[in-house]
Formats: C-alpha cells, structure tokens, sequence
C-alpha cells in the first residue's frame, strides 16, 4: 500500500528548497560585502529587505496579528524597533 504525495508535502519541500536557498545566499551575500564597498548597513539591509520582501504575502494575507498583540503590544514593538535605527541614535 503506497501513499501519494499530497499538496502538504509539496509545499513542505518547496518551503525546505527555499530555507537551503535562503541559508545558501547568505554566504554569496557576504562574500559580496567582503570584494565590494558595502558596509555593515548596506549588508543589514540587503539582508532584512529580502526577508521582509519574501514575508510581504503572509503579511497580506494574515495582518499584523492586532487581535493577539493589541494596539499596546504593536506600539511596543514598533518603539523598540525605532529605538534601535542609526538615525534616532544622531538625534540624542
């Protein structure tokens, strides 16, 4: 008695294809920094913006989880995340 391949386990090895991929890159992306003129921040943002770019879908498809975090826990969130932006260090 075999067992066919369902959708879930399709889209389980295309989400593991995806993860080496991700993982993979990132040692290009270094390699990059190191031959080239990018900086600490360029790198970040090369980094953080594909990720938030690849995660944009969920994002669409399921919000920004204001009915677990509340408007209280998103205004955290969004005040830690500022806190930590090299511009808000130049300001103080």
């Amino acid at each position: 008695m075999t067992r066919r391949a369902g959708p879930d386990y399709l889209q389980g090895a295309i989400f593991g294809v995806a993860a080496a991929l991700i993982w993979a890159s990132w040692s290009a992306v270094t390699r990059l920094a190191v031959t080239t003129s990018l900086n600490a921040w360029d790198i970040t943002a090369l980094r953080f913006g594909v990720a938030g770019l690849l995660l944009s879908p969920v994002l669409v498809r399921r919000g920004l989880a204001l009915d677990r975090l509340g408007w209280l826990g998103f205004a955290v969130i969004i005040a830690g995340m500022v806190r930590l932006m090299p511009w808000s260090r130049q300001a103080g």
